[in-house]
């Protein structure tokens, strides 16, 4: 049930960032296949991490959540810079 509940405020604050990334400029296939990567890797690891605290691996579960998590900055910031440009008006 959590895992629900995790996954529809993921969905919605992704809607709401494309919005905003929408009314900054647009986005290119590269930033879209990036973003989607990223919203993947962190849904990955957040799995990672309630898998691993469910079954009492403490460890595992962070460092599931941090190597995904990592993972997921660095695309945000490669699709940042390379898959938004400005509007030109």
């Amino acid at each position: 049930m959590m895992t629900l509940f995790l996954g529809m405020a993921l969905g919605a604050v992704s809607i709401w960032l494309y919005g905003q990334v929408k009314a900054l400029g647009t986005i290119n296939w590269l930033g879209r296949v990036l973003y989607l990567s990223g919203i993947v890797s962190l849904a990955f690891g957040i799995e990672t991490f309630t898998g691993s605290m469910i079954e009492h691996e403490m460890q595992a579960g962070w460092m599931g959540l941090g190597a995904f998590g990592f993972t997921t900055a660095i695309l945000f910031i490669i699709g940042w810079r390379f898959g938004v440009s400005e509007k030109t008006e």
